[in-house]
């Protein structure tokens, strides 16, 4: 249930009450499940009326007449169960490994370059902000609105990108088991756990990431001064 406020809240940001709009949906990286809640999201987009590009990850969405879906490169997290290795380094090792040659041959696929040359044309961008930075070269020079979402939930780097800077003691990290009501030493860890993902992460993953983009958009900034930025 609680995706479903979060779609709503989508919908009323990125349409309004205008009609036919046209959107572009991008979880290039990301597991089966991560897959079925963007799909989700544009089922009831194109349902509504709108015009809907998906770039995923996996097997191809639904048919539907409004909705494009244009497969990025599969990845071992396709068939990785992310509930079984989130709370240990399995998963990092996989990102760090995964990471720079998906996004090398992502934007080799020509028709999805086709579609990063194209989108000016999209009257919004809704990216998926749980480790997809290799989505980010589709932001560069856009006047459209862009909405990141992180399907696992509120998280203090998500905010982050939004300009939204929070104390990471307030709201748990999507790495820890932890709710709203953390007691005095689980925010200490709390804290602490979002610290170390923050720099281990950009380290291990954002630094090699940049690196496999920047031949191809040497003008893509590094995703923190994204994730750094406040919006006037």
């Amino acid at each position: 249930m609680r995706y479903l406020h979060i779609f709503s809240l989508v919908f009323s940001c990125v349409v309004g009450t205008s009609l036919g709009a046209n959107l572009l949906v991008l979880t290039p990286f990301g597991s089966r499940s991560v897959r079925a809640v963007f799909n989700t999201l544009c089922e009831g987009l194109v349902e509504a009326g709108h015009n809907v590009t998906f770039i995923s990850s996996g097997e191809p969405v639904t048919y539907h007449e409004n909705l494009t879906h244009l497969t990025s490169p599969h990845t071992a997290l396709d068939q990785l169960d992310l509930f079984k290795v989130r709370f240990g380094l399995s998963v990092f090792k996989i990102w760090k490994k995964a990471f720079p040659e998906a996004a090398r041959m992502m934007y080799e696929n020509e028709e999805i370059m086709s579609v990063w040359k194209d989108r000016k044309r999209f009257d919004a961008i809704i990216v998926n902000s749980a480790a997809n930075e290799m989505a980010f070269p589709f932001l560069l020079n856009i006047t459209a609105p862009f909405i990141t979402l992180q399907p696992a939930g509120l998280d203090p780097l998500q905010l982050a990108y939004l300009g939204n800077f929070i104390s990471p003691a307030t709201v748990p990290s999507i790495i820890l088991p932890y709710d709203n009501d953390m007691t005095l030493w689980e925010r200490l860890v709390n804290t602490l756990a979002l610290i170390v993902l923050k720099y281990s992460f950009h380290r291990s993953v954002g630094t090699p990431l940049r690196h496999a983009l920047m031949p191809n958009f040497p003008d893509l900034p590094d995703a923190r001064s994204v994730r750094n930025s406040r919006p006037p």
